[in-house]
């Protein structure tokens, strides 16, 4: 049995990260979403984006996954374990906390009169609102281009400030964003094919994560 959601359709096209303009107004965009959702809550039962669903979770799953990789899954559970340690840590610091998109990045339309839309929030639940900015950091990097994080820090803060704490944070979801997308995707095989992993993928996050510790 598979299983439809039909969505009111989002007025224009994909934004380019590329674009500072765009990434400008998407910042201004997430912030205003958080703002509107400060004292929000949902009737419904959401998952909290938290250490056990972002770190936990994630690596449980990848575990099963790298079973053919026994010295491979040790790394990656020691340091998942630092993962948790130091955003317990980070915690602690007094971060900002309230609904987080769950999925900013990729889940946005811009229009002609450039007005944004933001959708599909099927990961949307409270957390601690760098890990929606951290996803934006990620596009950043893989873009090669730090003008689209800094395009995007701008137009945030122009609405929402952001304390030290929360800055100082960002690199570190940043890091727990990669590992729950390597969750999520090895988790979902069954329902996403085979095609959305592989053991290269898998390799190239694992350099990734080693490559994030050495620094």
């Amino acid at each position: 049995t598979r299983r439809l959601v039909l969505f009111s359709y989002a007025e224009g096209t994909r934004l380019s990260w590329n674009n500072k303009a765009h990434s400008y107004l998407a910042g201004q965009l997430a912030a205003a979403i958080h703002t509107a959702s400060d004292d929000f809550e949902s009737k419904y039962p959401r998952s909290s984006l938290d250490v056990e669903h972002l770190i936990d979770e994630p690596l449980e799953a990848v575990l099963r996954h790298l079973g053919h990789r026994p010295d491979d899954s040790a790394y990656l559970a020691g340091f998942a374990a630092k993962l948790h340690s130091r955003a317990e840590e980070c915690a602690n610091t007094g971060l900002d906390w309230g609904p987080c998109h769950g999925d900013f990045g990729w889940n946005v339309h811009i229009d002609d009169n450039q007005r944004l839309t933001a959708f599909d929030f099927d990961y949307c639940g409270p957390g601690w609102r760098v890990y929606d900015l951290s996803a934006i950091q990620w596009i950043g990097m893989s873009l090669g281009d730090e003008s689209t994080w800094d395009s995007f820090l701008n137009g945030y803060t122009e609405i929402r400030s952001l304390s030290t704490a929360d800055l100082a944070a960002i690199p570190l979801f940043h890091i727990i964003n990669h590992l729950r997308a390597l969750g999520l995707s090895v988790g979902n095989v069954a329902d996403w094919g085979p095609k959305v992993i592989d053991d290269k993928q898998v390799t190239q996050e694992l350099a990734f994560f080693r490559n994030q510790e050495a620094e």
